[in-house]
């Protein structure tokens, strides 16, 4: 590595600001689950400095540091980027043979490091898994597994580096702020949030500890007009994405009167609806009285105007300047000598040029009848540097005649007001980019452990298929089904919750008979009824057979969550499902039988994160998302979603949503779902292909049972030789493989005219069903889904019907021959 490369490399770790940091929990679980995955004593997060090795997050390792000459880590990033050194056995390895840490302890013989490469490639060090045994060298599908890892670290010290950015940008404002004696404010439009910057209680004279701003204690530092004033001026923003702006007085609770001006801006979502407001807000007694000293007479004016911060101009019917206040010096660097009788706008930038003339031109309009208005402009210093200033331009009139004779012109610098707006949207913007970090690695680390839960719940239900199983054994099995479970459910909830966050849920609408799909989503309750000798109900209002356009799996989703929460709350009575259309409006309802809610525990229904009730959480379980993802969903298909309830009288939770009333259409050719009878055929010959040998021998046990005869293969390539080498009557094909995916070998398979080019071919994937693209993988060649974690009966059930679909093909083929 030469010096200038390590210099960058150096300067790219010190700017991370991670060094002899305090142990963070996000690097000590990636630790764990990395000693975990592979079964190691010893796990690092090592990074390199100048002339040591530093451990971020260390396990089975008591040191905080190495020499750099003693590292494995510091041969590692000598490597390109993202690799991964092995070492099988260091003592026989000639670079470390003699390494202290292998002669000592901790007697290291294995090592395994996949290297952290920041964006810029610079190699930080590496997340690496250590043994005091020597190993073979892992499978690639295990290193690979490492450097997600190592992503997944360099990801968090990305995400560091941003939090800590902000923060310096936040500070940065608060002082701008402060040193300009402008603060700034923002209301949240549904939940009437008010969130103020320090300055602005520096303003009202009060403190965070001692006042909380929410609208209407804020509106009480105004008297009873401006009160209903402003609170109009916000009505008609929202109304109209129009800001405003206004000055006036408040009175402090020292009893001090102030004069303030505030400005504010609507902030609207993608369908330009305003979602809150965002403004500036100034102490401006100072100015409002040297104002009014200035009007008191012309002698007093010329005074002030002589020794005020703004600057005043006058200007004749021609444009030209005719008087200059003194202040034109520190606020343009020009003399009044440079300036006089030249044209006003060879100083305003000629881009702002039409603004300010129509400005000026609207005061000649309305002959002072209102208000000058202020408009805002780019000038030009004397010293070529370029500000932003703020006049406020009115006519002047002849003190004889009353006629129009020029105009007078207050000027203010703005610029580190325009500065400090500026800085406002770069903090709010960061502080978005990093929740979207975080979105984004929650969706990526929820879709990662979906595929080890998979053949977690698979093989937990064949062990509880035997019959050999003691009574205590099959109660230890029967709690692991249940978490592996409850974790499934948990991941799936983080993995919809994440996607809301992120923006990225997609609505699909399809014809739909929706009584039919209320009728199967109650159905699923009955054993949990059962139990509890609960009623299921079903009230239908709608026209019979209406079909509507709705996205399904979206809409069963939210109905499976307020069935659940109301099965699981009942205690005795039952559950009503009603279902209602009318004017092109879909509305259900759930209403139970349960304890009810109180008002106060109705407000953090909806929350992300709240149960209403902590001994019910621990009670019932859950992630606290459930009903937040519900309402996300309902929002992004563009309905609402609430709930009534009364403490001792049970709950009724509804939702509605747009769904106009269309033709039946027939149901898609790509649902898999099982139906009655559904069973394989015997000896039927199927091919599974999977990248992981858990699932392929998973699929292999369930299949095997019905008299499947299964072949397994590892990749993509595989799957076309095997396609091409024999026939099967039903190819079972993983979408995410290494390599060569399953969408690009199905269509290898349904192209190449082999023996398979027709056989039936199911995707296998880990992804959610409302996740899955059905429309794409119809057009790759695909004839079903098949999801993980594997349901037995779904799985038997759809490699039935493609078997049987194959050979309803090959009869049909054979009565044509003959």
């Amino acid at each position: 590595m030469t010096d200038d490369r390590e210099f960058q490399r150096l300067q790219s770790l010190l700017d991370y600001g991670v060094l002899d940091t305090a142990p963070e929990g996000a690097f000590d679980r990636l630790t764990s689950l990395a000693a975990q995955l592979f079964d190691a004593p010893m796990a690092l997060v090592s990074l390199i400095d100048a002339d040591r090795q530093w451990f971020k997050s260390k396990l089975g390792l008591d040191d905080d540091e190495t020499a750099r000459e003693h590292a494995f880590c510091a041969h590692a990033i000598q490597m390109e980027a993202h690799a991964v050194m092995v070492v099988e056995d260091a003592k026989t390895d000639a670079r470390f043979i003699d390494n202290p840490f292998v002669t000592d302890d901790p007697h290291v013989r294995f090592y395994a490091g996949a290297v952290l490469t920041s964006p810029e490639g610079h190699n930080l060090g590496t997340l690496c898994v250590i043994d005091d045994k020597p190993r073979e060298r892992p499978s690639e599908t295990e290193l690979a597994r490492l450097k997600t890892l190592a992503g997944i670290v360099v990801d968090e010290l990305e995400l560091r580096r941003a939090r800590r950015i902000a923060d310096q940008k936040r500070r940065k404002l608060e002082l701008a702020e402060h040193m300009s004696g402008v603060g700034h404010w923002r209301l949240q439009i549904d939940t009437g949030a008010v969130t103020w910057s320090d300055e602005l209680y520096r303003i009202h004279g009060v403190t965070r500890e001692s006042f909380n701003p929410a609208l209407d204690d804020a509106l009480a530092f105004f008297s009873l007009d401006d009160q209903a004033a402003i609170s109009q001026l916000i009505v008609e923003a929202i109304a109209t994405s129009q800001g405003y702006e206004f000055e006036t007085q408040i009175r402090r609770r020292d009893g001090v009167v102030r004069d303030v001006a505030c400005k504010a801006a609507c902030e609207s979502d993608d369908r330009d609806k305003v979602v809150g407001l965002i403004g500036v807000f100034q102490d401006i007694t100072e100015r409002k009285a040297q104002e009014r000293a200035l009007a008191a007479s012309e002698a007093q004016y010329r005074l002030i105007a002589d020794n005020v911060s703004d600057l005043i101009m006058q200007y004749d019917l021609r444009g030209r300047i005719t008087y200059v206040s003194p202040s034109v010096v520190a606020v343009t660097g020009y003399t009044a000598q440079d300036l006089l009788h030249r044209p006003a706008l060879d100083f305003v930038n000629p881009a702002d040029r039409s603004e300010v003339e129509i400005a000026v031109a609207r005061q000649f309009v309305q002959a002072s009848k209102t208000s000058p208005s202020p408009v805002e402009y780019r000038g030009m210093r004397k010293d070529g540097r370029e500000i932003w200033l703020e006049a406020t331009p009115s006519v002047s009139r002849d003190p004889v005649t009353g006629a129009i004779c020029g105009v007078t012109d207050v000027i203010r610098d703005v610029t580190a007001r325009k500065a400090m707006e500026r800085e406002l949207r770069d903090a709010r913007a960061e502080a978005e980019a990093a929740t979207a970090v975080k979105s984004e690695f929650l969706a990526n680390m929820s879709h990662e452990l979906r595929t080890p839960l998979t053949s977690i719940v698979g093989f937990t239900r064949l062990v509880e298929a035997q019959p050999e199983l003691s009574g205590v054994s099959r109660g230890f099995v029967e709690r692991i089904s249940y978490a592996s479970q409850a974790l499934l459910s948990t991941v799936n909830d983080v993995l919809d919750f994440s996607k809301l966050e992120a923006g990225q849920v997609t609505i699909e609408p399809q014809a739909v008979d929706v009584a039919k799909l209320c009728r199967n989503a109650l159905d699923l309750f009955a054993p949990q009824a059962g139990a509890k000798d609960l009623a299921l109900i079903f009230e239908n209002s709608a026209p019979v057979g209406l079909v509507v356009s709705l996205d399904p799996d979206r809409t069963r989703q939210v109905l499976l969550n307020l069935l659940g929460n109301a099965v699981k709350f009942s205690a005795s009575g039952g559950v009503t499902l009603r279902l209602a259309h009318e004017g092109e409006r879909l509305r259900i309802e759930v209403l139970d039988t349960g304890p009810g809610l109180t008002p106060e525990q109705q407000v953090r229904l909806f929350q992300r994160f709240a149960d209403v009730d902590g001994s019910l959480s621990r009670k019932n379980g859950g992630t606290g998302l459930g009903l937040s993802i519900c309402k996300g969903l309902i929002e992004a298909m563009g309905g609402e979603i609430g709930a009534a309830s009364q403490r001792g009288k049970g709950s009724r939770f509804w939702f509605e949503v747009p769904a106009e009333a269309v033709e039946p259409q027939l149901a898609t050719a790509i649902d898999a779902r099982p139906g009655p009878g559904d069973a394989a055929g015997s000896g039927a010959q199927v091919l599974v292909v999977d990248d992981h040998s858990a699932n392929r021998e998973l699929v292999r046990l369930f299949l095997s049972g019905v008299g499947v005869e299964v072949t397994a293969v590892e990749s993509g390539r595989s799957a076309i030789d095997a396609a091409g080498a024999g026939t099967f009557d039903a190819i079972l094909m993983d979408l995410n493989m290494p390599g060569m995916d399953g969408v690009t070998a199905c269509r290898s398979i349904r192209e190449g005219n082999g023996p398979n080019a027709t056989t039936p071919i199911l995707a296998f994937t880990a992804s959610a069903e409302h996740e899955i693209d059905l429309p794409a993988l119809t057009a790759a060649g695909f004839d079903g889904v098949v999801t993980k974690p594997v349901d037995p009966g779904a799985l038997i059930a759809a490699v039935a019907r493609a078997t049987a679909l194959a050979r309803a093909a090959d009869a049909e083929a054979y009565r044509r021959a003959s």
